[in-house]
């Protein structure tokens, strides 16, 4: 996630809110929770990048109540 911020703050274009990683065997999604906590999730289905992000968008959003107690 630090490459994406910086990255990000480089050009100007506000915080990095999650970053993705297309591999060989599958994709990785890194999203910022908080500014502790990161959500890695992955999949090893290459057409499955939407669902990944639409569950990991919905797993972060739940997670930030849990964290913030």
């Amino acid at each position: 996630m630090a490459l994406g911020d910086t990255i990000t703050a480089e050009l100007h274009m506000g915080n990095c809110d999650n970053l993705i990683s297309e591999n060989k065997n599958g994709i990785i999604a890194f999203m910022h929770i908080n500014e502790n906590f990161v959500l890695v999730t992955l999949t090893v289905q290459k057409n499955a990048l939407g669902m990944l992000l639409s569950h990991s968008r919905k797993c972060a959003e739940e997670m930030v109540s849990m964290v913030s107690n």
